[in-house]
């Protein structure tokens, strides 16, 4: 997981509980460590963002859309990751959104790191959501869309392992509507 706060813990909880290892990608890694600590005592994996891409064959981006490109500064052109986008273009100041109607962050990651196979989930539930996906006893379902269909299975199998019932909302060009 590429990111340390609350979407990236609760989905890290979730899948923990289903006994995955989980690993914690920071660009300050040391500075983060104190805040994780507790929650994930010796279970804590927590590495340099570029040791985490390199470890890894599907990532979840969970770090503000203003930090998204200083983080993925790690990645190089070339690399095949699945990577989860579960990002919202929202302003530094949460007062409204850095793109343009109709244009997501699915579309400018997948523009600006091409070999990528991206695909858009977790970005339309809070963190406490996504912590406890659970209302009255039935399970919430996800939406999820991207491009490239043996991505789509994988990170649907990630759905499913978080609690949530996958929704295929198809193509890319269904992301700036979730």
């Amino acid at each position: 997981i590429l990111g340390t706060g609350k979407v990236a813990q609760a989905l890290a909880g979730r899948w923990r509980r289903q006994g995955v290892e989980v690993t914690f990608g920071s660009r300050n890694p040391e500075t983060r460590r104190a805040a994780l600590a507790g929650e994930w005592g010796a279970e804590l994996r927590l590495v340099s963002a570029e040791s985490c891409v390199r470890q890894s064959e599907t990532l979840l981006l969970a770090v503000p859309w203003h930090s998204a490109e200083a983080t993925l500064s790690a990645v190089k052109d070339g690399q095949e990751r699945i990577v989860i986008d579960c990002l919202n273009p929202l302003l530094p100041n949460l007062q409204g959104r850095s793109l343009p109607e109709g244009r997501s962050t699915l579309h400018e990651l997948s523009e600006r790191y091409p070999a990528m196979r991206w695909v858009k989930a977790f970005n339309a539930a809070s963190s406490a959501t996504l912590a406890d996906p659970s209302f009255d006893g039935s399970r919430l379902t996800m939406p999820y869309c991207g491009d490239h269909a043996p991505a789509k299975t994988e990170v649907a199998n990630w759905i499913e392992l978080a609690g949530f019932e996958p929704i295929d909302a198809v193509g890319s060009d269904a992301a700036p509507l979730l």
